[in-house]
């Protein structure tokens, strides 16, 4: 992922991938929380025309952590469309 970010650093979607990679592991380190919501952050500021950013920085945020699973808390604050979503636009060359 890094090496996508170097090689194209003015393409949103760069920092959108980066930041879902860092977001499935918040689940197990809740330390890939910061370099997610980073990530994002860094995504809507090249580009703040895409929704997608300001849809994931809240969701990232709410999922569960295996420290956080108090109160049976397991429910994933992600659709699991997403990834099609992401994908869908990549391919069409939405940008």
């Amino acid at each position: 992922m890094d090496a996508l970010v170097q090689r194209f650093p003015n393409d949103y979607r760069t920092y959108l991938f980066r930041g879902l990679y860092y977001g499935f592991f918040v689940l197990w380190n809740e330390d890939s929380l910061k370099p997610t919501m980073d990530n994002f952050r860094k995504a809507g500021e090249i580009n703040a025309s895409t929704p997608l950013t300001h849809f994931l920085l809240p969701t990232c945020s709410k999922k569960p952590s295996l420290s956080n699973r108090e109160g049976g808390n397991w429910g994933i604050a992600v659709p699991d469309t997403l990834g099609e979503m992401l994908l869908a636009g990549v391919s069409r060359g939405g940008g």
